[in-house]
C-alpha cells in the first residue's frame, strides 16, 4: 500500500476530506480499503444516532439528572468556601478543575469531584451501547417494516419495537440469519397466536432476566418478546 493510502487510513474521513477526495478514494479501494470505510461510517453513524437519542431512554435521563446534581453540588460547595465567584455560564473546564485542585484542596469538594467523575463515565457508557441499539432500530425501519409502538425499560439499555403482525413472515425471512427469532417462529405456528394486532422486538446489552416489584414485593420476569436482539 502507497504511503498516502496508509495515511489516510489515520485520518477522520468524514471530519478530514472533501466529499470530491472521497470519491477518489473510492475509486481507488480496494476492498479492504472499502471495508474500512464502511466502519469507519458505520461508528459515524452509531455516535450521531446515540448523540442525538440518548435523552429517549430513561435510564440515560436518570442518570443525566444525577449528572446535574452532582454539578449543582460542586457549585455550592465553591459558593460556601467562598473562594471563586462563578459566572451563570460556568462550566468545569479541566484547567479549572487543575488551578481550584491546587490552590483550594478540601475532601469534600474532591468526593464530590468523583462522583461528578463516576457519573461522566456512566454517561459515556450508556451512550457508546445506545448508538447500537438505535442503528438496529434504524435498520429495521429502513428495511421498509412499520414500527407501530416503542417502549423503553425503566431499569436498563432496553428498547422493545412493536410491529404489525402481518410483517412477521417478512421479518423472519430478512432478519431470520441475523436475529434471535425463534420466540416468533413458534408463535406463528401457533394459530391462536394470529389474533395479537402485532409482535415484539426486543433490542437490549443483556438477556432478559427478573427484577424486584416493590409494590408486590415479589421478583418479577421482564417481558418476554418475539425477537431478542443483543448488541
Amino acid at each position: 500500500m502507497s504511503k498516502r493510502k496508509r495515511k489516510r487510513r489515520t485520518v477522520n474521513i468524514g471530519e478530514y476530506i472533501s466529499a470530491n477526495e472521497l470519491r477518489n478514494y473510492i475509486d481507488h479501494a480496494d476492498m479492504s480499503d472499502l471495508n474500512f470505510l464502511e466502519t469507519l461510517i458505520q461508528q459515524k453513524r452509531q455516535l450521531i444516532l446515540a448523540k442525538e437519542g440518548s435523552a429517549e431512554f430513561p435510564i440515560f435521563q436518570k442518570v443525566e439528572a444525577r449528572l446535574h446534581e452532582d454539578e449543582t453540588a460542586m457549585r455550592l460547595l465553591i459558593k460556601q468556601a467562598g473562594t471563586v465567584r462563578l459566572p451563570s455560564d460556568f462550566e468545569f473546564t479541566p484547567s479549572f478543575l487543575y488551578g481550584y485542585f491546587r490552590d483550594y484542596p478540601t475532601d469534600e469538594f474532591f468526593e464530590k469531584y468523583a462522583d461528578w467523575q463516576k457519573t461522566i463515565k456512566k454517561l459515556h457508557e450508556l451512550q457508546t451501547k445506545i448508538g447500537p441499539i438505535l442503528a438496529i432500530r434504524e435498520q429495521i425501519r429502513q428495511s421498509g417494516f412499520t414500527i407501530t409502538k416503542m417502549r423503553y425499560s425503566q431499569r436498563s439499555l432496553s428498547l422493545y419495537l412493536f410491529i404489525p403482525l402481518t410483517q412477521a413472515s417478512a421479518f423472519e425471512v430478512v432478519f431470520g440469519r441475523a436475529f434471535d427469532v425463534m420466540n416468533l417462529t413458534a408463535d406463528l405456528a401457533v394459530s391462536t397466536t394470529k389474533e395479537a394486532a402485532s409482535f415484539s422486538v426486543r433490542i437490549s446489552d443483556h438477556v432478559s432476566g427478573q427484577f424486584f416489584n416493590s409494590k408486590s414485593q415479589q421478583l418479577q420476569k421482564y417481558h418476554q418478546a418475539d425477537v431478542n436482539i443483543y448488541i
